[in-house]
């Protein structure tokens, strides 16, 4: 990373939207063979390194929302019963991407304990919402509780 990406990182503003929305936090970038929603195949998940530059961020746009989008233990009955209609992704505490929840595009792998749960997404790349949760840098998120571990969370925190 250049010094100034380290910066506008770190100077990004705290996320302050009053809009509901689903969090989910990407750990590094792990090569796998990775089915999409769609049918499609990614070469993996999580978050690149690389990306961590604003405008390899906005090349890589979908990759990282393919990877917030699917197999995590989030319900889709929490997501619509909170009035949720956006994910973001973030990575190292800051918003990356934005996503929209296509309505009805939920599909889950596994049962019980084990199940995970994954949308089809259209991408947020401009307009209010974007720039209120993502926009140029991203926004830092407030810290997590102690102990708290879930790779998701749901916005506004309770």
């Amino acid at each position: 990373m250049l010094l100034q990406d380290i910066y506008d990182e770190m100077a990004a503003p705290l996320l302050a939207t009053e809009m509901p929305l689903l969090i989910v936090s990407l750990g590094e970038w792990v090569d796998s063979h990775e089915e999409m929603l769609d049918g499609t195949f990614a070469p993996g998940y999580g978050y690149k390194t690389e990306w961590l530059t604003s405008t390899e961020r906005v090349k890589h746009n979908w990759e990282i929302a393919g990877s917030a989008s699917k197999w995590f233990k989030y319900t889709e009955r929490e997501v619509e019963r909170r009035g949720i209609e956006h994910a973001l992704a973030a990575h190292r505490g800051v918003t990356r991407t934005l996503l929209r929840i296509v309505p009805g595009s939920w599909q889950h792998i596994g049962s019980g304990r084990d199940r995970r749960s994954g949308f089809q997404f259209e991408l947020v790349t401009e307009g209010a919402a974007f720039d209120e949760t993502v926009g140029e840098y991203g926004h830092r998120l407030p810290e997590k509780k102690r102990g708290e571990q879930s790779t998701f969370r749901y916005w506004p925190y309770a």
